[in-house]
């Protein structure tokens, strides 16, 4: 290995890690991953450029403005992007740091031209020995500025007050807040130090490239990638960590380049080490937190008239009309072209918006795996196949991919497949299209063939067929979203340790869901190849990935139509009106944030306000706000005094008489133990209470019993081992769990929060909800029949169609119980089900608690403060204190327990009995 090597290695690492710093900043801040750094670094190289380039400028002070004007750009991204959103979740705020970066494209674009192939500007043109080691004006600029920067973060970061208040508030912004520091100010100063970072980051590297002008146009993804995974290392929190990150890929970037011949095998080295970052990056269950959404106004407001029907169903008939009617009013060639390309992109951007808006994951590589349905498709045929063969091959490998990049990232929040996806995007035109199994031709060719009753020759007939699979493939596509395929998506995609006390897999929920929609884009990728009849492998770049992204977000998440929407806007208007790459950056940036800002849900949310504005006033009894609180009883559904429970096989082990048994359960955090030693015994059909200061460790004790914390010691759930089985393994079990907050699943309705209970006892999967419509059929009805039987049990038919967002408290928690049911659970754990009930609500929580356990033959375990309410309805009491239990008895006997009244309750009897 030469030394000379790993030291340009070592140089050319130090501008990742500086990349990789500003990310980790903004992500360790406010967890968002900025997808606008890398566009905002090829804005400051281009100031750069163009100051010495074309004026003259020397480099360092170019090199200053450019850095100020990566610096402004980031503070503007977030003072009007990110503040502006604050109240989103992080998934579609990091989508809107995509508009961030197409704006700074469009300004990099907007910028006086320079010679294209003109060198970029370096420190110096002179080169320099070190011993045996000659440094270019490049090298040495980037050995000059690239580690002083990073020392001068690291140092300010640990060793300062500035940096103190930095790490305070990404820690704890509200404890902050309340000591007097200005968070909001905290995070525009982190936002401008990564923007200027970037600046200079890219304008160090682009000659260490080799780069000239002309490459500051296409940087920006490679960087951005290389950023990532420098930040991966320092698991998004550690400055020297992520500079070690950068250090270590610049020196495997360098010897792979040197020996290898393939040009494309550095950027397989990169996607591999952000898929290694990924897979060993712990859990932050904090990181994408769910927050209240807007949710639009529900057509069963409305009265059944012509007019409602007319405004409700006129557009998208109108629409679907003009899909027919355009190759005819539209007649050229060329035209016909364009339109059966949107129409294939009309695909592609579906998978996009599905896979956001209804798992909100994130993949910023749609269009690559669409090359691949493509490629894939092509070469089968060049080996003789059919081209319907050629199609299926190029579904199944697409499908394939997405699932190979999805398994590291999906116990992860959704916004990590961006990083991920990004990877495959930039590695797919530089190594993936060229391996050999691809073949050795530049070009592929698709020759057009009769397709049963089509003869798709002439480009009129291709594009009715492409617009006839596509109906056909969005009819299938949103059936299977209101199945239960579907309800799991969301329920993971809103909370998913909601999701999983319900039986749902986190895990399997994100793969599958990438898995269907890299499937449709290869499908895709497959009709645009035989559109294409000959296209090159470079046809499918990052950028086109990108863009794919900003037409799903424009045109509005989880809508198929926004997504028909977002491709008219972004794609038809450029194609046929101008060739212009700025009109294309401003329709896509300029547009995506304002329609981020002042209509997040998209263009879809602007027609279907019109539509209701025209539809006239909604039902006098359909209420838009929030609702007033349910009676917290047990309702009679009028027929049998049960609800079907039913099985589901691992409850086979039910014959023991102990429904949970604990042993020498332990939990550790930061060296502080918050359960210590716990052994527990809890016999079936009883309720039992832990009571306790705060603090004490009854919700992770809790947690470690559902699976949800890791945690040393043994659990026997009725009469099986269950220690090592997952949270959503052990719901399905017959394990049900409620939380503190109750948040449930906010954008989906109450219907449809119970469903997802009751669908844990179906065995249903993507295939057999999508490819056996009749089984699905079946099993929609028996979960229909469950869903309907809980929700009339706890008194809510009123509410079903609410969305759960504009549900009191009181409500949420009964919608809780309603899950409980529907899902059959037989022990129950309820972590302070009463927390922001009325002082009513609560007297009459010890009705539904006795109610709920005859009904379901349930052990119930609960954690209350209330412990005048756990005595009218408990057998047993056991008191924890710093995580040890200190007494386990009867109701009378824990609450006079000396420790108990010293350590808990206190000595003075009104406050011991508050709710007597």
């Amino acid at each position: 290995m030469s030394v000379d090597l790993v030291t340009i290695g070592l140089i050319t690492g130090t501008t990742y890690g500086l990349l990789g710093i500003g990310l980790a900043l903004i992500y360790r801040l406010d967890r968002i991953l900025n997808l606008a750094h890398g566009e905002i670094g090829a804005f400051g190289a281009a100031v750069v450029a163009v100051l010495s380039i074309r004026y003259g400028w020397p480099f360092i002070p170019a090199l200053v403005v450019g850095v100020l004007g990566g610096a402004v750009l980031g503070g503007l991204t977030e003072l009007v992007v990110i503040k502006r959103l604050g109240d989103r979740s992080a998934v579609v705020v990091m989508v809107a740091t995509l508009g961030a970066g197409q704006l700074a494209s469009l300004l990099r674009v907007s910028l006086p031209g320079v010679e294209m192939f003109a060198p970029f500007p370096t420190l110096t043109t002179s080169t320099f020995a070190i011993g045996s080691l000659e440094l270019t004006g490049a090298e040495l600029g980037a050995l000059v500025f690239a580690p002083t920067i990073a020392l001068a973060v690291w140092y300010v970061l640990a060793r300062t007050t500035a940096g103190a208040v930095v790490r305070a508030t990404s820690a704890n912004p509200e404890a902050t807040r309340l000591a007097g520091v200005n968070a909001a100010a905290v995070s525009t100063v982190v936002w401008v130090a990564a923007g200027a970072l970037a600046a200079l980051a890219a304008t160090v590297a682009i000659p260490l490239r080799g780069g000239t002008a002309v490459s500051i146009a296409t940087i920006g993804p490679g960087l951005l990638l290389r950023g990532f995974a420098a930040a991966a290392f320092g698991r998004f929190r550690s400055v020297p960590m992520t500079l070690v990150g950068g250090l270590v890929l610049g020196v495997v970037e360098a010897l792979v380049i040197r020996w290898s011949s393939d040009p494309g095998a550095a950027n397989l080295v990169v996607f591999l080490m952000v898929i290694v970052g990924l897979a060993t990056l712990p859990r932050d269950a904090n990181s994408d937190p769910v927050r209240p959404t807007e949710t639009a106004r529900a057509w069963s407001d409305w009265p059944s008239t012509w007019r409602v029907r007319a405004v409700r169903y006129g557009p998208p008939l109108c629409g679907a009309a003009a899909l027919v009617a355009a190759p005819y009013v539209v007649t050229s060639a060329g035209n016909t072209f364009q339109l059966a390309r949107l129409a294939t992109l009309v695909l592609v951007v579906v998978s996009v918006t599905v896979l956001a808006g209804w798992s909100g994951q994130v993949s910023l590589a749609q269009y690559a795996l669409a090359g691949i349905g493509a490629i894939v498709s092509a070469r089968v045929v060049e080996e003789g196949s059919s081209w319907e063969v050629s199609l299926i091959a190029g579904v199944v490998v697409a499908a394939a991919t997405a699932g190979l990049v999805a398994l590291p990232t999906s116990r992860l929040n959704g916004s990590m497949l961006a990083i991920a996806t990004l990877g495959l995007s930039v590695l797919a035109p530089a190594w993936l299209f060229r391996l050999g199994v691809t073949g050795e031709s530049l070009v592929f060719e698709v020759p057009r063939v009769d397709f049963g009753l089509f003869e798709l020759r002439p480009q009129r007939a291709y594009y009715f067929f492409v617009l006839t699979v596509g109906a056909v493939v969005l009819v299938a596509i949103r059936a299977l979203g209101a199945r239960a395929t579907g309800r799991r998506w969301r329920a993971v995609r809103d909370n998913d340790r909601a999701a999983a006390a319900m039986g749902v897999s986190p895990w399997r929920a994100r793969v599958s869901a990438f898995v269907v929609t890299g499937a449709l884009a290869g499908l895709a990728g497959g009709l645009l190849g035989g559109l294409l009849v000959n296209f090159r492998r470079g046809e499918f770049a990052a950028e086109d990935s990108i863009e794919v992204v900003v037409m799903a977000v424009i045109g509005g998440l989880g809508s198929i139509g926004g997504a028909v929407l977002g491709v008219l806007y972004v794609g038809a208007l450029p194609a046929f009106f101008s060739d212009l790459q700025s009109l294309q950056l401003l329709v896509s940036g300029v547009g995506l944030l304002v329609l981020l800002l002042y209509f997040p849900d998209g263009l879809v949310s602007v027609v279907r306000r019109v539509q209701q504005l025209a539809a006239g006033p909604p039902l006098p009894s359909a209420t838009g706000g929030r609702d007033d609180s349910v009676e917290l009883v047990v309702h009679d559904t009028g027929t049998d005094d049960t609800v079907d429970t039913g099985t589901v096989g691992d409850h086979a082990g039910r014959g023991s008489e102990v429904a949970i048994e604990v042993t020498d359960v332990a939990v550790e955090f930061g060296g502080s133990r918050a359960v210590d030693a716990v052994s527990l015994t809890i016999e079936r059909g009883s309720i039992v209470g832990l009571i306790g200061p705060n603090g004490a460790g009854k919700s992770t004790l809790l947690n470690t019993i559902s699976g949800f914390q890791p945690a040393d010691g043994q659990f026997v759930i009725d009469g099986v081992d269950v220690t090592r089985w997952s949270a959503d393994r052990r719901a399905r079990a017959g394990l049900g769990r409620t939380f503190q907050d109750a948040r449930l699943f906010p954008q989906m309705t109450l219907r449809d929060t119970v469903a997802v209970a009751a669908a844990g006892r179906e065995r249903s999967s993507v295939l057999l909800d999508g490819l056996l419509p009749p089984r699905a059929r079946r099993s929609e009805r028996r979960i229909a029949e469950r869903t309907d039987a809980a929700i009339a049990l706890t008194g809510l038919s009123g509410y079903a169609d609410r969305p759960c967002s504009v549900l009191s408290t009181g409500t949420r928690r009964l919608v809780e119980m309603a899950c409980l049911v529907a899902g059959g659970g037989r022990v129950l754990l309820l972590d302070e089900p009463t927390a922001g009930l009325a002082q009513r609500e609560v007297e009459a929580f010890p009705v539904l608690l006795r109610s709920l356990r005859d009904r379901l033959d349930a052990t119930i375990v609960i954690v209350e403060h209330d412990v005048a309410m756990l005595a009218q309805v408990c057998d047993r009491l056991v008191c924890l204190e710093l995580g040890r239990v200190i007494a386990d008895g009867t109701p009378d006997d824990v609450r006079h327990d000396p420790a108990v009244v010293e350590s808990y309750l206190g000595t003075d009897a009104v406050a011991v009995d508050r709710s007597g």
